[in-house]
């Protein structure tokens, strides 16, 4: 994960994307920088980080109700972190943008259309001024974001890709590092046997983007429901 870059982790739902910011932020702390972790989802588990290492007490932890306010606080931490620990080392993770309803959604009613593309069009005036700020500070941005499934329109409307995200345009261009994260399968105390009780899953993590490596590394990670 990059320092003064910005990092995308995208990927369906129970595919360890929470489980890997987790460990992200432990490790900031155990290296003895800074945490801080937006958590627009309200699902932060405080037992089940501690048992990754991450003590509540360890991390600066805000739970903003829109995504204007989230990017408040993240230029907000930036000042406050550089001003207090100048060199120190710093992550802060937002969890997620596809969990963060913006103001015009809040404000509107349901199905409004006024709120159609306002999360792509807020995310990309965000990051023309927030890449900037975390190169010049150099902390480590890392945005969570969710895969969901193309919508046809038509039956000349196919297209490749199956699967996009919220504010997907923005988020590409100016991420410098992509993690694409999918469930290979559940891991079971007697792997023949589908009835068998799940212990965690198997999660395949690939690096669709990197300006800063070689890309289209791969790794397999192991996620124990207990650990």
């Amino acid at each position: 994960i990059p320092s003064g870059r910005l990092t995308v982790v995208r990927g369906w739902e129970s595919s360890g994307k929470s489980s890997l910011i987790t460990h992200l932020l432990a490790e900031t702390v155990r290296r003895g920088g800074i945490a801080v972790l937006l958590d627009a989802e309200f699902t932060f588990d405080a037992d089940r980080a501690a048992r990754m290492g991450l003590s509540r007490d360890d991390l600066l932890l805000a739970q903003p109700e829109t995504a204007e306010e989230a990017i408040r606080l993240i230029e907000k931490s930036i000042k406050v972190i550089r001003e207090e620990s100048p060199d120190a080392l710093a992550t802060i993770v937002w969890d997620s943008v596809g969990g963060t309803p913006t103001k015009s959604e809040v404000e509107g009613e349901f199905g409004d259309s006024k709120a159609i593309g306002s999360h792509a069009k807020l995310m990309s005036q965000a990051m023309r001024r927030i890449t900037g700020q975390i190169s010049k500070e150099n902390i480590a941005l890392v945005i969570v974001n969710q895969n969901k499934e193309m919508i046809e329109t038509g039956p000349f409307a196919g297209s490749a890709e199956t699967s996009t995200m919220i504010a997907k345009r923005p988020l590409q261009f100016h991420a410098s590092t992509i993690i694409d994260m999918r469930k290979a399968q559940e891991l079971r105390v007697t792997a023949s046997d589908r009835d068998s009780p799940a212990y965690g899953i198997m999660s395949r993590a690939k690096i669709t983007k990197n300006k800063c490596s070689n890309p289209f590394g791969k790794a397999e990670i192991r996620v124990r429901f207990d650990t």
